[in-house]
């Protein structure tokens, strides 16, 4: 993933002034140019396809079908139907004998007050989440790689809203942890309830995949137990990535400013954001490869480009929060929330790398003291001036790049994988609401 190159590398600026170019422009801005299809890939795909007795068209998917370009499974109306498939804000019996897993034996009364209940506790903080907006990013990625592997996207529904269900439990969770009143541009999941309930419901919201897996494929064991080996790794390493996230790295900031050596905290830093939330990303990426039955290449490098896709996000996601976010003009993100907290996150680390080591080590203590409002602005003005947000920018161009040339030689030369690697770009900077 070039995660070493980030931790070592020096001077960005020609990719800083790119990211500045592309942020100018809309999300839709032209789709980068791709190369075409090796012939390695082509010869086995036409293997694959000589071995049944038939030609492959190549504008065409598996079954013969047209690749269905466009918006089926990211239509508000498709996405909210195949959420509510999963996690219905108003639970039928099937639904709640379905939540409650085990045989159960409810009389008409009792039935009634557990769907209302499950409701309340399981489904309502997380809808609320994913009423508030900003979710809709799996879907996209997902379509974008089904697509450009030829592959019709209509059928995966419900697979889509399981992850896009594990998101938004993982970011209730997030914000119980950092008690976060508000997201990257949209409110918290948990504020409106209880936040013992809330954990429970973000963690219940990864159980969702056993079913949308029995509604996507339910004759294809194969592919089934392919995707929970792959899901079930994605949940290991998010809370492996998160164990990591919550003891902090102050002692590899402690060493690195007695030292002058950052290599160690940039290494472990971007191992954290590679388990959280780059495996979740590479997951779906992955899921979505063997959906389309692409050969083994084509798996590892697109999970590759989805966990680089999260790693990432991970730090403009740092850049947001120093900025602040705001959205239809109003505030959805307080600037500086991790400046507060004194955690160490890559705008901190490469500004500590920039400074001089006196005045990067007065920084640091000023934080660990305890900031007010006031004084977490300075520091993000001084982390900005020092042009270490500028740097961070360049590492997730970095990181897209260099993940980006690891699989468009594995992928047709199509308008579908121009649009995969704009909709890659697209979810990076998609804090960045203005």
């Amino acid at each position: 993933m070039g995660l070493d190159t980030i931790a070592l590398n020096a001077d960005r600026a020609q990719r800083t002034a790119y990211w500045e170019a592309l942020t100018s422009h809309s999300l839709a801005a032209a789709p980068i140019p791709v190369s075409g299809e090796p012939a390695a890939v082509l010869d086995s795909r036409r293997g694959r396809d000589d071995a049944a007795g038939r030609s492959r068209d190549p504008s065409r998917d598996r079954a013969g079908h047209a690749p269905c370009h466009g918006t089926d499974q990211n239509s508000a109306g498709a996405r909210a139907e195949n959420i509510d498939r999963l996690h219905p804000a108003r639970p039928t019996a099937e639904v709640t004998q379905e939540l409650l897993a085990v045989p159960a034996l409810l009389g008409s009364d009792a039935a009634e007050r557990v769907h209302q209940r499950l409701c309340e506790s399981l489904v309502q903080p997380v809808q609320n989440l994913l009423d508030s907006g900003g979710q809709r990013w799996p879907s996209r990625l997902m379509t974008a790689v089904l697509e450009a592997l030829g592959s019709r996207s209509r059928s995966f529904g419900p697979l889509m809203a399981a992850f896009e269900l594990m998101y938004a439990g993982t970011s209730i969770i997030d914000d119980c942890q950092h008690d976060s009143p508000l997201r990257p541009g949209r409110s918290s999941g948990h504020v409106p309830h209880d936040t013992a309930f809330a954990v429970n419901a973000g963690t219940a919201a990864y159980f969702t995949m056993d079913r949308a897996l029995g509604a996507a494929l339910p004759s294809d064991s194969f592919r089934r137990m392919q995707v929970y080996e792959v899901y079930l790794a994605a949940l290991r390493a998010t809370h492996a990535g998160r164990a990591l996230d919550l003891q902090g790295h102050h002692e590899e900031m402690n060493t690195a400013l007695s030292t002058g050596h950052y290599e160690p905290l940039f290494r472990l830093l971007s191992l954290t954001h590679q388990l959280k939330p780059g495996a979740l990303f590479g997951a779906l990426c992955h899921t979505a490869a063997l959906l389309a039955e692409a050969v083994p290449a084509q798996c590892s490098a697109l999970a590759r480009l989805g966990e680089a896709v999260g790693t990432a996000c991970q730090i403009t996601d740092d850049v947001a929060d120093l900025e602040g976010v705001r959205r239809d003009g109003a505030g959805t993100q307080q600037a500086g929330e991790d400046l507060l907290r004194a955690k160490v996150t890559f705008p901190l680390a490469r500004t500590v790398a920039l400074l001089p080591r006196q005045d990067a080590t007065a920084l640091w203590q000023s934080l660990v003291g305890g900031l007010d409002t006031d004084g977490s602005h300075r520091v993000a003005a001084r982390i900005h001036d020092c042009g270490a947000l500028a740097r961070c920018r360049a590492d997730a161009e970095t990181l897209l790049d260099d993940a980006w040339a690891g699989v468009h030689g594995l992928l047709p030369d199509s308008l579908a994988t121009a649009r995969l690697r704009q909709v890659c770009t697209d979810t990076v900077y998609r804090r960045s609401v203005g």
